[in-house]
């Protein structure tokens, strides 16, 4: 590095050391700010948030919606025994009543199976006549309402739009879900709408549990490695001030947690540790060496900010590198991970020299673990030096074999591969497959003449 970098450099860090405690209690502050606004982010659930605005699918699609409505189908399946005699028929009409009160469902287009065969709105002689052909109405309905056993039915739900919903979607589909646990014999729900729900409920409930979980974790490897309560709540001020930040953001460009951009809050956590721990070593080092605190803390952010700066910047630049792709959601991901990156060098920089100032400190002792671990890294090195061609043959092997199985990847297009098989909505979904004709549903639409 040459002699002006360097007074430039040492200038920045006496400054904001200098400044240590204005700038931790404004950052203090601006968190505190950011707290309402980052609890505002919101998660986008909708199946158009996965495609571009000026994607072709995705027009076609929200005009067909336009014309048509955008039709949404539950389905709620069954198996009983005497599914086509008059109880039977008569439990189907009840329960699919029951099924139609639920809000959020259209209860007027229900359609149901015992319906089907003798439909309720019509006069007294055709319903006889539909009851002469009930074979021939049955295999009408086969696959649909009713399976090839003659003792499964289906009784489907059509969705209100949205926005004409008294309750959102997830009340909707609870309260079917809670009708077909309590129907004997128990009932399996499935539906796109339904898949599309629980899919990114599954991603936003995994999403956290993977924050809480890697922020304890890391935690308490900081704790055993450094043990000082101080190494581990300056990561964790970083990490949460970052994330605060970064979210309040988001939310005033008008931005939207994505299934993908769920695991922001876990990596940004992982950056942040990693750079605070980095600090942590490198000024435990220099107290060991009976460095005071204010010069070690000068000389720590002064080795130390370059390497800080260039690997956020370069991590930042790698997710920005994300907006090249044509999924919207990676494209946000990106976005809102290299804003997320950025925030963890601002915080890092004005926090850390205020942070480490706090209270006292003194020099560290080196424990038992700490020295094992050094041992451990230092024959690594010895090893690499020793036997370098080894090391690389080694791993150009292993480069090989891996890119055998790189070649056989198979993109997966199979919606109920997102699931556990032992989640409801994967059982429910086999059982509709093996015994009905499937939930999945088409809609083709096409221009017609003016005259038909």
């Amino acid at each position: 590095m040459s002699s002006h970098p360097q007074r430039w450099l040492e200038s920045l860090v006496d400054r904001l050391y200098k400044l240590r405690w204005i700038l931790l209690l404004i950052f203090m502050v601006l968190t505190g700010l950011a707290i309402y606004p980052a609890s505002q982010l919101s998660f986008e659930q909708s199946i158009e948030s996965l495609y571009a605005k000026d994607d072709p699918h995705l027009l076609d699609y929200l005009e067909s919606k336009r014309l048509f409505g955008g039709d949404e189908f539950v389905f709620v399946a069954y198996t009983t025994p005497d599914l086509l005699e008059p109880e039977g028929l008569l439990e189907v009409r009840r329960f699919s009543q029951d099924l139609s009160k639920v809000p959020g469902v259209n209860a007027e287009v229900t359609q149901n199976l015992a319906d089907a065969l003798s439909p309720p709105k019509l006069n007294f002689f055709l319903r006889a006549l539909i009851k002469r052909k009930q074979d021939e109405m049955t295999e009408l309905f086969r696959g649909v309402l009713i399976g090839d056993d003659n003792q499964t039915t289906a009784i489907v739900l059509r969705l209100l739009p949205e926005k004409d919903s008294p309750v959102p979607r997830g009340e909707t589909f609870r309260r079917i879900r809670q009708l077909a646990e309590g129907h004997t014999p128990r009932a399996y729900v499935v539906g796109e709408p339904v898949q599309v729900h629980d899919m990114f409920r599954y991603v936003e409930e995994d999403g956290n549990i993977l924050f809480k979980v890697s922020l304890n974790l890391l935690a308490l490897v900081l704790f055993l490695l450094f043990r000082r309560l101080r190494w581990v709540m300056l990561p964790l001020l970083v990490v949460i001030c970052s994330l605060l930040w970064t979210e309040a953001i988001l939310v005033l460009g008008d931005f939207q947690l994505s299934m993908v951009s769920s695991m922001l809050n876990s990596l940004v956590t992982i950056i942040g540790i990693a750079t605070v721990a980095h600090v942590a070593v490198h000024f435990q080092e220099l107290q060991r060496n009976n460095i005071s605190r204010p010069r070690a803390i000068r000389q720590t952010m002064v080795e130390l900010l370059p390497a800080i700066f260039w690997t956020c910047a370069t991590t930042a630049a790698g997710f920005a590198s994300l907006l090249s792709s044509e999924i919207a959601p990676v494209r946000s991901f990106g976005i809102m991970m290299a804003l997320g990156t950025m925030m963890v060098l601002i915080a890092s920089t004005v926090l850390l020299p205020g942070g480490i100032s706090l209270g006292y400190l003194s020099a560290p002792l080196k424990h038992s673990s700490e020295q094992g671990l050094e041992r451990i890294l230092k024959k690594v090195c010895l090893g690499t030096e020793r036997y370098p061609r080894f090391i690389l043959g080694g791993t150009v092997l292993l480069v090989l074999f891996a890119a055998g199985g790189f070649s056989r990847l198979k993109v997966e297009t199979d919606f109920s591969k997102n699931f556990r098989d032992s989640s409801d909505i994967v059982q429910a979904l086999n059982f509709v497959e093996t015994r009905l004709g499937g939930a999945s549903t088409w809609e083709v639409n096409f221009p017609a003449p003016p005259r038909l």
